[in-house]
């Protein structure tokens, strides 16, 4: 009974942090129910790493036995507890979303500064807390914590769509993709020695999962070095700006104008496979107002992609009259459309960024498009 009441009070406090936080409530307190579970169930794991199996060791003396047995349950209890604690402190770190009301996200929270408090504070209790449980616990989360902060301060940086495109004179490189989609792996980023230093921030980067590419992070340093500025539109639920392109914030009742003025301005425009509402008028807008040149289908590289994806991208292509081949180009896939949107397949099993971008250029090259190179083909495909 204890035990469901305490449930309970975790789940309504964590929903309450993340209601003032301006998130989805129900959401983190799942996520706080679930991080207690996570406790209990690797404590005992961990308990017999970090400490041995002193119950083993002294199971015939019942009394020592009890003893053991109420200090592992109150251990446990803690460590849940000290779980959803942990990601109700998250929750309070993440600035609010920028809604609907079209600002570019942004926050004043100095996470660079928490990160290296949070590290340090790590280390030091790693260090003077061997062999205990609980410090381990403490020490190991707090690193997560700075990981996580690292990752936080990199995204407060991003530059801005309205930025990039102003310095630089190029057409533009337009990315759509359904918002979902930004979650997909796509690649992992090359942290280099440095993600092995304790003492480094890449090390906390990578301990958290900072290592990890989306589809937008893998093509960004190629199609901005290689073509133009690489834009798309911000998602309006971001409590900072999304890595990969240089993110465009509007409005939800003027997002579509945006979405057009760019459109029609930019050199080449590459479609993630996917579908969502807005994903779908895009494409209509694309296939009554644009050259079907600068159209480019891509799927994701090997990892999580299912064959579902493409599925829905055609569902949504058909519904605006574009037809896309009917079975499935593979992960790492580039489809280009003529003059008359009939498709063929440019790329594929494309893994790298280069791979992706080498066949856009070659695309953009044959057919009269505007490319600034920076470098020559050789280079490139090299």
């Amino acid at each position: 009974m204890v035990e469901i009441v305490m449930l309970l009070g975790v789940f309504v406090l964590a929903t309450a942090v993340a209601k003032y936080r301006g998130r989805k409530g129900p959401v983190f307190g799942a996520a706080a129910v679930m991080a207690y579970f996570a406790g209990i169930v690797i404590g005992p794991i961990l308990i017999a790493i970090l400490t041995g199996n002193p119950l083993q060791e002294s199971n015939q003396d019942p009394v020592v036995w009890r003893v053991l047995i109420d200090e592992y349950y109150r251990t446990l209890l803690i460590c849940g507890l000290g779980a959803s604690l942990l990601v109700m402190v998250v929750t309070l770190l993440l600035p609010r979303p920028v809604g609907y009301s079209g600002q570019r996200p942004t926050s004043h929270i100095p996470y660079s500064l928490i990160g290296v408090a949070a590290g340090t504070s790590g280390v030091v209790v790693l260090s003077w807390t061997k062999g205990s449980f609980l410090g381990a616990m403490w020490g190991f989360a707090m690193i997560a914590v700075a990981g996580s902060c690292f990752n936080l301060a990199r995204r407060k940086k991003a530059r801005s769509g309205e930025v990039a495109l102003s310095t630089d004179n190029r057409p533009p490189v337009l990315f759509l993709r359904s918002f979902r989609t930004d979650l997909i792996p796509a690649g992992s980023r090359t942290l280099g020695l440095s993600q092995y230093l304790i003492f480094h921030p890449n090390y906390w980067r990578a301990q958290s999962g900072g290592n990890v590419l989306t589809l937008g992070e893998l093509l960004q340093a190629d199609v901005e070095t290689h073509i133009g500025p690489f834009i798309a539109l911000g998602d309006p639920n971001d409590y900072l700006p999304g890595p990969g392109p240089a993110k465009v914030y509007r409005a939800n009742e003027n997002w579509r104008d945006a979405f057009a003025g760019i459109a029609k301005k930019s050199q080449a425009i590459i479609v993630v496979e996917g579908r969502t509402e807005g994903l779908t008028w895009e494409l209509s807008y694309l296939r009554s107002s644009v050259p079907p040149e600068k159209i480019f289908f891509v799927t994701h590289p090997l990892g999580r992609r299912t064959s579902q994806y493409w599925e829905d991208t055609r569902n949504a292509a058909r519904e605006a009259d574009i037809e896309l081949p009917a079975s499935d180009p593979g992960p790492g896939a580039v489809l280009a459309f003529n003059r008359t949107w009939m498709t063929s397949q440019i790329v594929t099993g494309a893994k790298t960024g280069v791979e992706y971008v080498s066949g856009l250029r070659k695309h953009l090259s044959a057919t009269g498009s505007t490319v600034i190179a920076v470098l020559p083909d050789e280079q490139i495909a090299g």
